[in-house]
């Protein structure tokens, strides 16, 4: 399932084709009805076995849920986030992370890939549509997890990930009230400055090279203009708060909403256009050139141009997931119809991870 979900992706790619065209492309209709056919079967047999379940049977499902997802993920199928939730649930009713894994360790791998999933498409999607990784299995646990590795697509910083889901959180109606916002925004700006990409350091260890530096700095400038984006309804409760981001910009006092999100994004941009040049993990782009697009809604042709082409490159790797093309494929809707909000661009759960 897994093999014809690639081919099918890689004779799009092949030919540039968006997500919108990727259902109606004859070239893969035959390899796409025998996909189905799989999943189908793939599926009926997940639900006849979690009729009656123990753990050595919830760990057999975690691997199964897991091959679907890998494989819906490919294809920029609608149902990846059911089955990416279906896996969180499925660990709860196991007990949870830790009696699980103390169970059967190799499942960590699995368990590792499902929460970035998660997290990440939960920063893509609409804030009144979270998925359940906002809510298990919480910040601590997600914390312990993620911070035993680094995973190729999104090495991002274990503080800078915690920070990205905070801004997450704080994006829910559900969590917090506009009235309450303020400190934690100050907060979780303010954790996010204090990362310092050459200080960079994990559980794991961690190369002391430019390309890592690369990657810290990166991630840190992705993670500041998300929150500028994702939060700006509440600019007014909170712009004026502090000096935001002094190791990102060159301003020397408070400034408002649009000249900030203007100053991130030319950084970011700038850190990209090294990283596109330079990096061999052309992989981890993907999400920052999303959040790159958006910031540079209303910014110049040439600023769209790279993002345009940046993502198109990252998506014609063969083993790149179809996260790429949908991104570019959003954004070039978003541009279009004049948006420049977060929210306007991501109206629907979107995956970006290649």
């Amino acid at each position: 399932m897994v093999a014809l979900a690639h081919r099918i992706s890689f004779i799009s790619h092949a030919e540039e084709r968006g997500t919108t065209q990727l259902s109606q492309h004859r070239a893969t209709a035959h390899l796409r009805t025998c996909f189905y056919r799989h999943m189908g079967e793939a599926i009926r047999a997940l639900n006849h076995h979690l009729v009656d379940i123990n753990l050595p049977g919830v760990v057999w499902g975690l691997r199964k849920i897991a091959n679907i997802v890998s494989a819906e993920l490919y294809m920029v199928s609608t149902s990846w986030r059911h089955h990416v939730e279906g896996f969180l649930a499925l660990v709860k009713h196991g007990g949870g992370i830790g009696k699980i894994l103390d169970h059967y360790p190799p499942i960590r791998t699995a368990m590792y890939y499902m929460i970035i999933i998660a997290n990440v498409a939960n920063t893509t999607s609409p804030c009144h549509d979270l998925g359940v990784g906002s809510i298990y299995p919480g910040k601590e646990a997600t914390r312990h997890l993620y911070s035993t590795t680094l995973y190729p697509s999104f090495p991002c910083a274990t503080s800078l990930f915690m920070d990205m889901m905070r801004i997450t959180e704080l994006r829910d109606p559900r969590h917090v009230p506009p009235r309450d916002v303020r400190p934690s925004i100050v907060e979780v700006f303010t954790s996010i400055d204090e990362f310092v990409p050459d200080a960079w350091a994990e559980a794991y260890e961690i190369p002391k090279t430019a390309e890592i530096n690369m990657i810290a700095r990166m991630f840190k400038a992705s993670v500041a203009l998300y929150g500028v984006l994702a939060l700006g309804k509440f600019q007014e409760s909170w712009i004026d708060a502090a000096h935001y981001f002094p190791s990102l910009t060159n301003a020397s006092g408070k400034m408002s909403h649009g000249p900030l999100r203007r100053a991130l994004s030319g950084h970011l941009l700038g850190v990209l256009e090294e990283a596109a040049r330079t990096l061999s993990n052309q992989e981890s782009l993907s999400w920052p050139l999303t959040v790159l697009g958006v910031g540079i809604a209303d910014g110049s042709a040439q600023d769209k141009e790279f993002v345009k082409k940046a993502l198109l490159g990252v998506m014609m790797d063969p083993n790149a997931d179809a996260g790429p093309m949908d991104s570019r494929g959003r954004l070039l809707e978003f541009w279009d119809a004049g948006g420049t909000q977060w929210d306007e661009c991501f109206d629907r759960p979107t995956l970006v991870l290649a």
